[in-house]
């Protein structure tokens, strides 16, 4: 996802720079930290909510003219989020059982993914 943000803004960049790549480019720039990225998909897929604000955001900016770049990084933050895994998902792979249970594991993770 983000290397794919990073060539987007490069694109803009080079084709027509104003302040919607540049405002892009720092949103970008934050995310590229793991622990701000993380949260923010954290959010978008645990609060339904949070995520369709998004996704209207990136509609107006699609229907804005020369908003393309926050465009996409506000559509491919909305979608990145739908495929995060969940609180449970998360909690679930930290705790540590033994071997044996791998495919007992597996199968709670794929049922509570979403």
């Amino acid at each position: 996802m983000m290397l794919t943000l990073i060539f987007i803004n490069w694109c803009c960049c080079m084709t027509e720079p104003n302040l919607a790549v540049g405002l892009s480019s720092i949103l970008t720039l934050a995310l590229l930290n793991r622990r701000i990225a993380d949260s923010t998909l954290h959010i978008l897929h645990e609060r339904k909510r949070f995520w369709l604000i998004t996704l209207l955001i990136a509609v107006v900016c699609y229907a804005t003219p020369y908003m393309n770049s926050v465009f996409q990084l506000f559509f491919l933050l909305s979608v990145a989020a739908v495929f995060y895994p969940s609180e449970r998902v998360l909690q679930q792979k930290s705790v540590l059982e033994d071997c044996d249970s791998f495919k007992s594991q597996m199968d709670w993770i794929m049922k509570n993914y979403y």
